[in-house]
């Protein structure tokens, strides 16, 4: 047997075993049966083939969710969702509205008023099995109540105590006091040195206001300069949202629902582009990127990005590779490649 005809045997067994793992198996499944190829390979590959993966939520699988995400362990939410991961049935659930842990009822909210303002946490939270005190805060915020005794750990005064009389700046004296102009409270940014209102500053309770000393303008320039500066502090950073997007997969979940929710109501804002017209649009510069007129054009790109006010129209679309989409990114034009125009390849 010929080389190139074992080759065709097997490149038709891998297209075979890839349409059968492709529509239902996990992507762990998928990735170890194709060694060494990447989830993008795979997913331009599926494209060039027509397969999709399941997507869609049907009616009945999401009466299962509603039925079982809210007090079942994620073993049997599993077991009850076959084929689906982890994270889409966390993204199902927000999109339905649904969240984890047990209701509280008229009689919990009785016992919480009784329990609450007197008792110690020990006592309040054997009043409440199987909630948590996080989850005692948050209701306890939504009914108004107060505790009229304060429990301190032990050792926390007298370390409060010493942290102040070490402070350079001593009890008392303030370096940014809360100034009114016009009826709107606010103060002066220790870094710019303007005077901004109070909803222009980071939250910090043992501040003048309640916020920070640094305006949100100085703050995150400061943060993209020091990340800039410093490939170690950017990877660190990264490292810190992906363990707060495994430890909060509900909150990362509803973040990015959000997201793609704000893009999606501003692309529908334009007046639309058909399939057709993506196909015209794509033969005018030949199925090459707009942008580097080397590479094939696999994605179409906003010149204006809709993020910066643009709008979904064919007017404002251009064919472009996958490498200059994802590097000019949310960038005007102006800003990612100065003096650069857009020329068509075929007239």
């Amino acid at each position: 047997m010929r080389a190139g005809q074992k080759q065709t045997e097997r490149q038709t067994e891998d297209d075979r075993l890839f349409a059968e793992l492709y529509p239902s198996a996990s992507w762990e499944e998928i990735l170890n049966a194709f060694p060494g190829v990447s989830k993008s390979a795979i997913v331009m590959r599926a494209y060039r083939f027509g397969i999709t993966r399941k997507a869609y939520w049907t009616p009945e699988e999401n009466e299962i969710l509603r039925n079982v995400y809210p007090a079942q362990s994620w073993a049997q939410i599993l077991k009850a969702l076959p084929g689906r991961s982890e994270k889409s049935i966390v993204t199902q659930a927000v999109r339905l509205s649904l969240s984890r842990g047990s209701k509280w009822t008229a009689e919990d909210d009785k016992r919480l008023r009784a329990v609450y303002p007197r008792g110690t946490w020990v006592e309040i939270l054997a009043s409440f099995p199987g909630k948590t005190k996080s989850a005692i805060y948050k209701r306890v915020h939504r009914l108004g109540l107060e505790r009229e005794i304060k429990e301190n750990p032990p050792g926390f005064i007298e370390a409060q105590s010493k942290r102040m009389h070490e402070h350079p700046l001593r009890l008392g004296k303030v370096l940014y006091p809360i100034i009114a102009r016009d009826g709107v409270d606010g103060k002066f940014c220790s870094e710019c040195r303007e005077w901004r209102p109070l909803n222009g500053y980071g939250a910090k309770k043992d501040t003048s206001g309640g916020v920070r000393n640094i305006c949100k303008t100085c703050e995150y320039a400061g943060q993209k300069k020091r990340l800039a500066a410093s490939p170690e502090a950017r990877k660190r950073a990264c490292e810190v949202a992906r363990n707060w997007q495994k430890r909060h997969p509900e909150k990362a979940a509803a973040t990015k629902f959000a997201g793609k929710k704000r893009r999606y109501e501003r692309m529908m804002e334009g007046p639309g582009v058909s399939s057709d017209q993506l196909i015209e649009l794509r033969a005018l510069w030949g199925g090459m990127c707009a942008y580097c007129s080397v590479a094939e054009a696999t994605t179409f790109d906003h010149v204006k990005p809709i993020a910066r006010g643009g709008q979904h129209a064919i007017e404002n679309l251009v064919p472009a590779c996958k490498p200059c989409n994802f590097s000019k990114h949310a960038k005007l034009l102006s800003e990612w490649r100065p003096g650069f125009v857009i020329q068509r390849k075929v007239e």
